[in-house]
This record gives structure tokens, sequence and C-alpha cells, in this order.
């Protein structure tokens, strides 16, 4: 099924900033970033994630965040973008995903990765949730 989405990388206009989820994939540990600061999630969390609105494309560090180029849908990528000399980080295969949680969060963050060990690990969770979904539902972890 194609998402078609817009990303704020291809010129549109307006779009919401959202704090962001991380998991550092060497150390297994999850938290948040936001203006406040950075909150650690030592036992993990619940969170509702938008599976239905998930991105997938190409995401690289350019040194002060990371430029994100979404696919025209999940069954279709987006050409890799050109690479330059100056590129230290290279270009790589990403996703994003907006996830819920009142208790933990205090509502929404944004969740992307890139890392293969995080990407292998969510393509079987979206799996998981294609051969289970319900029409305007979604999925708690």
């Amino acid at each position: 099924m194609p998402l078609n989405l817009d990303s704020i990388s291809d010129g549109s206009s307006g779009g919401q900033f959202y704090d962001k989820l991380r998991f550092n994939a060497q150390g297994g540990v999850w938290f948040m970033k936001s203006q406040d600061g950075e909150k650690r999630f030592p036992t993990g969390f619940k969170a509702v994630f938008d599976m239905e609105n998930l991105a997938t494309g190409w995401a690289k560090y350019n040194g002060t965040y990371v430029d994100f180029i979404a696919d025209p849908s999940l069954e279709s990528a987006a050409p890799k973008p050109a690479e330059n000399s100056d590129d230290e980080d290279k270009w790589k295969r990403a996703f994003k995903v907006l996830a819920y949680s009142k208790d933990a969060f205090g509502g929404t963050l944004e969740f992307m990765h890139q890392a293969r060990t995080v990407t292998g690990a969510f393509n079987e969770l979206y799996s998981q949730y294609e051969s289970k979904a319900a029409a305007g539902k979604l999925p708690v972890f």
C-alpha cells in the first residue's frame, strides 16, 4: 500500500517538529532528546507507533542533523542520492515513524534510525504489524 508521504526536505511547506526518540544500538539504550535535555529509559517503555504513516528512505548525518529523503512509497525506493567527496557519513537506508506515550514521553516523538541492526529488527516488527493490522488501529509496543 503506497503511503505517498511528503517530507520537509522536498520543499513542501509546513510540517511538525517533534522531539526525538533515539536508540543507541551499541549500548542497547533508549532515550529521548528534547529542548529540556535527555531522558533515558533503562527498563523500556510502552508506546503507540504510527505504523500506518511510517516512512522509509535515505538518511545521512550532515554534521548538524540527519537529512532524510523519503521514498515515494513503501514498495518503491527513492534513488540513492549522489555522494560527494565531502561525505564522511554515506547515505544509508532508514525509516522514521512517530511514537506516542503520555506516560513515558508526555506526547509524540519521532523515531528514525539507519543502523542495520535496528532497521533489520524494525523490518521484522513491521512484518508482524502488517500481518495483524486492523483498520484504524495502531500497535502498542
